[in-house]
């Protein structure tokens, strides 16, 4: 009826009347081109049309083409088309159908920002940056040194040793249900290199009462920079493996620690090593105060004139031991020229008696090792003590009683002791006069205390002995298994 009126109004002629509504098609989705169709009208010709695309309901500007391509300023709303049909009567709109909401991949338009300092053993830490697109977007991580990926899928970084003078960045994927895009972060300064990690399994040998071993492997890390020097809280230095120490106190205790240096700096010190005790301080001195007694000379056990240990007289007033009492001797075996310790030991397990007895009792500047010496050991006491220049051998050349294969120089050890070889000892308190000199004579010709013994003789009824007189190695005869002469304890120091 209204078209009919319209028509008798407008002398026979009809406005535009929709009578199928517009058409949106395409893809809903950001980046992507909308078409809209007329749709059908009627009305008298001619009718021209024109567009108005709308978010919701409302218009986008400058949108008045039959096309659109899709913003992403309207990511989750609706799009549709208004179109307008124009003729001389005049010029009805008609919407079309809304699209669903519009969708986008993800898009980075802030980019990712690496943050922390670019030095190696610090924490890098990567932001997603800014992004648009249709929820819910994930997010990867990618980091790269110089442009090559490295590293996990982490929001952060721990630089390594071999990050040290490159660059590093992050590469941050976005993710939903339309897509993946990326963005790219700033790139850091060229990492830095720290002081080298902690040496490990350090430990520690004595080498000789001055000196020590260190030994240790290299740091997990070090520090970006070539290692240069490894040094302990001892001196010491080295490319690697060991250290060589010197400069130690005898009888003491050490611990070591190791530190690691490159270009940067000294690294920290690593854990302990085990502690070492060194070697007694050797003695330079005959007579010297050393180990409980006196150093008395060296002796080879090796018979090849390299010292293997030091010989050490106890004091008269505590390891000398007079002729009044007997002492069992006994020679269940051809008795060692040179071992004291397993002759007296010997003895004392098959004939226990006095001399034994006192010897194993001995307790001396803390020391319980005192024994009766073996020959060799008695002669080399001879040698180095020899209380009185006068002394020698009264049988003149030929009789070879300073022969001692386990002599160690100055001692010789196919010696003929005489009046001047060996000399008077320079050990003042050694000298006949002397307060350590074992004898109560107090002139050249001896007396009580001249003779000292050994722990062995050729036969179960004699004993060794070195007479201080007269400078001679001497077999005395006795009651069986029994000897009346005087003997002095001593002990050995290995070397």
């Amino acid at each position: 009826m209204f078209a009919a009126i319209n028509t008798f109004l407008s002398g026979g002629a009809s406005a535009p009347l929709n009578t199928v509504a517009p058409a949106v098609t395409g893809t809903a989705a950001a980046g992507q081109t909308l078409s809209c169709t007329t749709g059908t009208w009627t009305g008298s010709l001619p009718i021209t049309y024109t567009y108005q695309w709308q978010h919701g309901t409302t218009n986008i500007a400058s949108a008045t083409s039959s096309t659109y391509v899709l913003d992403r300023s309207y990511i989750g709303e609706t799009i549709r088309c208004v179109v307008t049909a124009t003729n001389a009567i005049g010029a009805p709109t008609a919407n079309s159908n809304a699209t669903s909401a519009v969708v986008a991949v993800p898009l980075n338009t802030v980019a990712p920002a690496v943050t922390g300092t670019a030095t190696n053993g610090q924490t890098l830490s990567c932001s997603t940056g800014t992004w648009t697109g249709t929820a819910t977007i994930t997010y990867a991580y990618q980091w790269k040194r110089a442009g090559s990926n490295v590293g996990s899928n982490s929001s952060t970084y721990v630089l390594g040793d071999a990050d040290v003078g490159s660059v590093m960045s992050c590469v941050v994927t976005g993710t939903n249900g339309q897509g993946s895009a990326t963005g790219t972060s700033n790139s850091t300064g060229a990492v830095a290199a720290i002081a080298p990690g902690v040496p490990t399994g350090v430990s520690a040998t004595a080498t000789s009462y001055s000196t020590a071993t260190v030994y240790f492997s290299a740091p997990s890390s070090n520090g970006g920079a070539a290692i240069t020097n490894y040094t302990t809280n001892y001196g010491g230095s080295s490319a690697g493996g060991s250290i060589s120490i010197t400069g130690l106190s005898g009888s003491s205790s050490y611990t070591f620690y190791v530190y690691a240096q490159n270009s940067v700096g000294q690294g920290p010190a690593s854990a302990a090593s085990n502690a070492i005790t060194t070697p007694v301080t050797p003695p330079t001195t005959i007579g010297q105060a050393f180990g409980g007694g006196y150093y008395a000379g060296k002796i080879s056990t090796s018979a090849n004139g390299v010292a293997t240990h030091y010989l050490i007289v106890s004091p008269k007033a505590s390891g000398f031991m007079d002729n009044t009492t007997p002492f069992f001797y006994y020679r269940a075996d051809p008795s060692s020229d040179i071992d004291g310790p397993t002759n007296t030991t010997t003895i004392h397990n098959t004939y226990p008696g006095a001399a034994t007895t006192f010897v194993r009792g001995l307790s001396i500047g803390g020391y319980s090792d005192w024994y009766i010496p073996a020959i060799c050991e008695l002669m080399t006491l001879y040698y180095h003590l020899k209380p009185y220049s006068f002394w020698g051998n009264e049988f003149g050349v030929g009789r070879n009683d300073g022969y001692n294969p386990y002599a160690v120089a100055p001692y010789t050890a196919n010696a003929e002791w005489t009046y001047s070889d060996p000399p008077m000892t320079s050990a003042v308190d050694f000298q006949y006069s002397g307060g350590s000199w074992h004898s109560e004579a107090i002139g050249p010709e001896g007396g009580n205390g001249r003779i000292l013994s050994s722990t062995h003789g050729p036969s179960g009824v004699t004993v060794r002995t070195v007479d201080y007189q007269v400078g001679r190695c001497e077999v005395i005869g006795g009651t069986p298994n029994q000897c009346a002469q005087p003997l002095r304890a001593i002990r050995r120091v290995a070397i």
